[in-house]
């Protein structure tokens, strides 16, 4: 699992803590964040799964519109847990929707002085996930929403701790 220590967490302990990572910012946005999760144990890295999440709703409450709901959900798939993060914003037009997990990317050059931000979060969880033998990427519909999803799996990827 690369440089990340195995441990056992729940899901929805996780789950909880990124909402109440961006509750703040969610609520000045008048955005509400909806949550339906698993309450199963995942191999991971605690605090870089709750940056993954809280890097994705944050996305996603910047790029909402306000009195609107994101939705994020975990469920098992298979050997997996599978996470996403759902919002009603403008939406990702379908070529970018491979660039933007890549460094000083973003879908808009003018998201940068609006928005602010530096192209590098969705390149971080990217990394994060495929340390954790997982995997991320995204669905888009412009003007209807996007749907970012990533996997991990509930049982560990090697057999033993790097150190």
């Amino acid at each position: 699992m690369g440089q990340y220590p195995q441990a056992l967490k729940t899901v929805r302990s996780i789950v909880k803590e990124s909402i109440e990572c961006v509750q703040e910012s969610s609520d000045a946005a008048n955005i509400t964040i909806s949550m339906t999760s698993e309450s199963c144990i995942v191999w991971a890295d605690r605090d870089r799964i709750v940056q993954v999440l809280t890097n994705l709703l944050s996305n996603a409450i910047n790029f909402s519109h306000s009195h609107t709901t994101i939705m994020l959900v975990s469920y098992i798939k298979g050997n997996q847990i599978q996470f996403e993060v759902k919002d009603n914003g403008r939406g990702i037009p379908s070529n970018k929707l491979e660039a933007i997990f890549g460094r000083f990317q973003q879908v808009d050059a003018s998201d940068v002085r609006q928005r602010g931000g530096t192209g590098l979060g969705l390149a971080i969880c990217y990394d994060i996930i495929q340390q954790h033998g997982g995997k991320i990427w995204a669905e888009s519909i412009l003007e209807i929403g996007s749907s970012f999803h990533f996997t991990l799996p509930l049982e560990p990827v090697d057999g033993g701790s790097d150190g």
